[in-house]
C-alpha cells in the first residue's frame, strides 16, 4: 500500500476528506488558470485567430470529456483494489489504464485530424477562422494522447490517497505552458 492511502486510510474523515480534496481543489484552479494563460496568448492572434480556437476549443471539449471517461474508468479500478488490498493489481491496472489511455488518446486524435474537414464543414467555418481552428484542432490532436495519459496518471495518484503529487505536476505544467 502506498504511504499516502496508509496516511489517508488512518486519519478521522473530515481530516481526511480535506486532505485529498484542497489539493484537488487546486489542481482544477490551475487547470482552469490554463485556459485563461491560453486565451491571454490566443487574444494577441487577433480577431479571426480567436474566433477560430475559440471554435475548436469545443471539439476540444469533447475529447476531453473522452479523456475523463477514460480516467474515471481507471480511477474507479484503482481504487477499488487499493481498498481491497490488492496492491498488486494496483499496480497493473495503472500500467495498462495508462497505457489504454494512450492508445485512445492516439486513436482519438487521428480520427479527429482524419474527419477535422468534415467537421470544419459542419461548423460552417470559413477563410482564416477555418485555418485558425484546424491548426490549433491539429496540434491538439498531435498531442492529444499526452492529454489522456496525464488524466488516468492523474487518476491512479488521487486513486491511492494522493493528491498533492498531481498538484505539482498541474502547477508546474502550469508555468511552462505561461511560458512557452
Amino acid at each position: 500500500m502506498s504511504s499516502a492511502s496508509t496516511t489517508v486510510l488512518a486519519l478521522p474523515t473530515g481530516r481526511a476528506i480535506r486532505q485529498l480534496a484542497l489539493p484537488a481543489i487546486f489542481s482544477l484552479l490551475f487547470i482552469m488558470l490554463f485556459n485563461v494563460v491560453d486565451g491571454w496568448w490566443v487574444g494577441k492572434l487577433g480577431a479571426e485567430g480567436l474566433a477560430g480556437v475559440s471554435a475548436a476549443s469545443f471539439i476540444y471539449w469533447a475529447l476531453e470529456a473522452l479523456a475523463t471517461i477514460t480516467s474515471t474508468g481507471v480511477s474507479a479500478l484503482v481504487a477499488r483494489y487499493v481498498g481491497a488490498g490488492r496492491y498488486g493489481r494496483v499496480h497493473s491496472t495503472a500500467v495498462h489504464g495508462i497505457s489504454l489511455a494512450v492508445v485512445l488518446g492516439l486513436l482519438f486524435g487521428g480520427l479527429t485530424i482524419f474527419l477535422m474537414p468534415a467537421i470544419l464543414n459542419f461548423m460552417r467555418l470559413q477563410g482564416a477562422v477555418r485555418q485558425s481552428a484546424g491548426r490549433y484542432l491539429a496540434i491538439i490532436c498531435a498531442g492529444l494522447f499526452v492529454l489522456f495519459a496525464s488524466l488516468s496518471a492523474e487518476a491512479v495518484f488521487s486513486a491511492m490517497g494522493d493528491t498533492r503529487t498531481p498538484l505539482k505536476i498541474t502547477a508546474g505544467a502550469l508555468l511552462f505552458n505561461a511560458v512557452i
